[in-house]
């Protein structure tokens, strides 16, 4: 495997937890792991199909060369089929920012590259920061998005089934402060179409294990622990939980209880006993986004909730390797 490579696709990863682990250990994710780390970690669209074209000169395993073609012809297909404009189709763009004109925030123009040109007179005609708020943007699946265009149909529905599959938004598009392309989508466009799939829906058994299923079964190295207090990113907040369990090497195990939004957790003063309820408030975030925040950077209130759960889950005796989750009192 090429080191420098490796290195490089690593870096893209959000967990600072992880990647101080792998810098101290000898643990090597596989080159097709590197191609799902590309497809959903790359900082933007340039940078994804770059390491992509890279990634068919630097990876020993056929395998993995050949998942890498498909991943940009993939991605090739959908920027082209977005940009192309369409006589039936319009550009519907939204300007994110907190200026309390929506009225102002939303255009329609026919082509992409006239979308472009509105945002900047839009930029020019507000320049003077009297409409606009500097800390406009929202954080994206890890992107801080400035505008968001989607691409729309103008025909009317000839049947309901036509709504969603051929009427309405049909792709979008994200852009940074700079209007650089972050991602984008066509919807009814995706990995299935690349490989000429028959059957649509991915299933376990697929015979062609594209980069879209290998993701679900990437093996990790156990770099958290139990009941350790965690977070992650998810849209334009983070979020805490708490591991329950010894961690699964695969990233489809993920299981982090919710400190925050958990009922049982936020309202332990009105509780007797132990509940199973602990569990009802959970997510399963990518073992690629989990990291060990600081303590300082733990809200009082989170670390409050965290000191509890810990609490009930060793007079749980909870066991790592069953997960129980029926509603109960002990």
């Amino acid at each position: 495997m090429n080191k420098k490579f490796y290195n490089k696709v690593i870096k893209l990863l959000p967990s600072d937890t992880l990647k101080a682990f792998l810098n101290e250990s000898k643990f090597r994710f596989e080159e097709k792991d590197l191609l799902a780390i590309i497809n959903n970690y790359s900082r933007n669209y340039n940078e994804k199909i770059a390491l992509l074209e890279e990634a068919v000169v630097c990876l020993a395993d056929k395998s993995a060369v050949f998942h890498a073609k498909k991943l940009m012809d993939m991605h090739k297909s959908i920027y082209d089929g977005f940009m192309q404009p369409n006589q039936d189709c319009v550009y519907d763009i939204t300007i994110i920012e907190s200026d309390n004109s929506p009225d102002e925030r939303r255009f329609i123009t026919k082509t992409f590259e006239d979308a472009k040109l509105l945002i900047k007179n839009y930029k020019k005609r507000y320049s003077d920061g009297y409409y606009t708020n500097i800390k406009s943007g929202a954080l994206i699946d890890g992107k801080y998005v400035y505008y968001k265009i989607y691409k729309s149909t103008t025909i009317a529905p000839q049947k309901p089934s036509d709504i969603h599959n051929k009427v309405g938004q049909i792709g979008e598009c994200l852009l940074d402060k700079r209007l650089e392309i972050l991602d984008v989508d066509m919807y009814n466009y995706g990995i299935t179409d690349v490989y000429g799939c028959k059957n649509k829906d991915c299933e376990e058994d697929c015979k062609s294990q594209c980069v879209i299923m290998h993701q679900n079964y990437i093996k990790f190295p156990a770099f958290l622990e139990q009941y350790q207090l965690v977070a992650f990113k998810a849209w334009d907040k983070i979020d805490y939980g708490i591991l329950p369990y010894k961690m699964k090497d695969g990233d489809d195990d993920s299981y982090v209880i919710d400190l925050d939004g958990n009922g049982f957790i936020s309202n332990r003063e009105k509780l007797e006993g132990l509940d199973y309820r602990i569990f009802d408030a959970h997510w399963h975030p990518s073992y690629f986004d989990i990291y060990v925040p600081k303590r300082e950077d733990v809200p009082d209130n989170i670390y409050e909730n965290y000191l509890y759960a810990v609490e009930i889950l060793k007079e749980l005796d909870y066991n790592s390797d069953v997960m129980n989750i029926y509603v109960g009192t002990l």
